[in-house]
C-alpha cells in the first residue's frame, strides 16, 4: 500500500512539473531572428536599429509572428529596449540567422559578430546574411505563401546552400575566416522582390567590410573557385564550336574539385597563381546540336563547357582582385609557400590585387541520361 501511493504521488509531482514547464515556455520570447541596419535619420554617430523576430507559440494568435524594434547606439542597450516592448522573456538560444543590411555591412561586422560570438547562448551555427536593402522592411513585409519569414529566409538559404548558389556563412565559419590572415569572410546575400524574398548574389568583405558581390548567375562558378563540393547544378549558355551558335545545357549532380598552385617568379607581385578545377557532372539539359553519345561530339561539349566557365571564373576573380576581397583563400595558400619573415612582412591585399591568376578548368561529362 505505501509503495502504491508513493507511485501516486511521484506520477502527480510529475504532472503538476509538466504543467509549471509548459506555463514557462509560454511566457519566452525565442528568438528566431536578429536583423541590424541603420535607422532612417541616424541622430548620433553610431546609432542602430535592432529588430528582433519572434515566433507565436500560442495557436490563437492571428499573427504567426512579433517583430519588435529598437534604435540605441549598443547591441545591450537595444536588448532592454527591446524587452520593455514585450510580456515574454526574451530568450537567445534559439535564434537562427543574423540580417545585416548592407548599410552597416560597408561599416564592418565586427563589433556585431563579436557581440554574438561572446553571448554563451547563442551558437556557433546561427547564419550571417547581408541584405541589398534593409532588414527592416523584410522582416515586418508578409510574404503570402510564408507566415513567419524569418523562418522562410533561413530555409531558402539552407537550400540555395547545398546547391552551390551561395556559400553558408554562419557565426564560426565568418569569425574564423576573419581572423585567418589568409582569406577573407563571404556571406549570402539577399533582397526583396515584391511578394518573395530572392538570392541576390554572394557578399565579399575586405577583412570585415562588405566592398562589393559577385551576381547570383554566377553563384556556382564561385563555389567552383572556392573550394571542394559534392551536388549542386549549373545552367549555362555555351558557343557551339562548329555552328558558332548558342546553346543552353544544364549540368546537374556536380562534383567538383579544386587545387591552388603557388610559383615564385621574379616578376614584382612574385607569385603566379594557377586554380586548378575538376568538375564532373550529368547533361540534365541540352538544347543543341550535338550527339552525346559520339565521344568526340561529348568532348567537344565539354571543351565548350570549360571555356564558358573558365572566362567567367576570370571576371569574378578579376572583380574580386579590383576590390581586394580574398574569399577564395589564395592567401592561405601562398602564406604556405612563403616563409614566416616573408608573410608578414607582405601587404598582402596589395599584393593579391596585383597577381597573376590562371584558371584550369577540367570538365568531364558522366552521363547524358536518357537522350539518343
Amino acid at each position: 500500500m505505501l509503495k502504491s501511493n508513493c507511485r501516486i504521488l511521484f506520477i502527480i509531482v510529475c504532472f503538476l512539473a509538466g504543467c509549471d514547464d509548459q506555463r514557462t515556455i509560454e511566457d519566452l520570447g525565442f528568438i528566431h531572428t536578429v536583423g541590424y541596419d541603420l535607422p532612417e535619420k541616424v541622430t548620433e554617430p553610431g546609432m542602430r536599429r535592432v529588430m528582433l523576430s519572434i515566433p507565436n507559440l500560442e495557436h490563437q494568435k492571428t499573427e504567426k509572428r512579433q517583430v519588435l524594434t529598437a534604435i540605441s547606439k549598443g547591441n545591450k542597450e537595444a536588448r532592454i529596449k527591446l524587452a520593455q516592448q514585450t510580456d515574454k522573456q526574451l530568450v537567445s538560444g534559439q535564434i537562427r540567422n543574423a540580417l545585416f543590411g548592407i548599410d552597416i555591412a560597408k561599416k564592418g561586422l565586427l563589433n556585431y559578430i563579436d557581440t554574438l560570438v561572446r553571448d554563451p547562448a547563442i551558437g556557433p551555427n546561427v547564419k550571417i546574411t547581408i541584405v541589398d536593402g534593409s532588414p527592416y522592411e523584410i522582416l515586418h513585409k508578409n510574404y503570402p505563401q510564408h507566415k513567419v519569414t524569418g523562418r522562410y529566409i533561413d530555409r531558402l538559404i539552407e537550400k540555395e546552400a547545398q546547391v552551390q548558389s551561395v556559400p553558408e556563412a554562419t557565426v564560426y565559419t565568418w569569425s574564423r575566416d576573419f581572423y585567418d590572415d589568409g582569406i577573407d569572410p563571404v556571406a549570402p546575400l539577399i533582397r526583396d522582390a515584391k511578394d518573395h524574398v530572392m538570392i541576390s548574389g554572394v557578399a565579399l568583405f575586405n577583412e570585415h567590410k562588405y566592398v562589393g558581390k559577385i551576381e547570383q548567375k554566377n553563384g556556382v562558378i564561385f563555389s567552383f573557385l572556392r573550394g571542394d563540393f559534392r551536388r549542386g547544378e549549373i545552367s549555362m549558355e555555351v558557343t557551339n564550336e562548329k555552328t558558332k551558335k548558342k546553346e543552353i545545357v544544364l549540368l546537374s549532380s556536380l562534383i567538383n574539385k579544386r587545387k591552388i598552385d603557388v610559383i615564385k617568379t621574379n616578376r614584382p607581385t612574385k607569385y603566379k597563381i594557377i586554380m586548378k578545377i575538376a568538375i564532373v557532372g550529368s547533361v540534365l539539359e541540352y538544347d543543341g546540336s550535338l550527339e552525346l553519345s559520339d565521344d568526340n561530339q561529348k568532348r567537344s561539349l565539354e571543351k565548350a563547357i570549360a571555356q564558358y566557365i573558365k572566362k567567367t571564373a576570370h571576371n569574378i576573380t578579376a572583380y574580386m582582385q579590383q576590390v581586394q576581397a580574398d574569399g577564395f583563400g589564395i592567401g592561405t595558400a601562398v602564406r604556405n609557400h612563403s616563409t614566416y619573415e616573408e608573410w608578414k612582412a607582405m601587404k598582402w591585399h596589395e599584393v593579391y590585387s596585383n597577381l597573376e591568376v590562371v584558371h584550369d578548368i577540367e570538365v568531364k561529362i558522366r552521363d547524358f541520361g536518357k537522350l539518343k
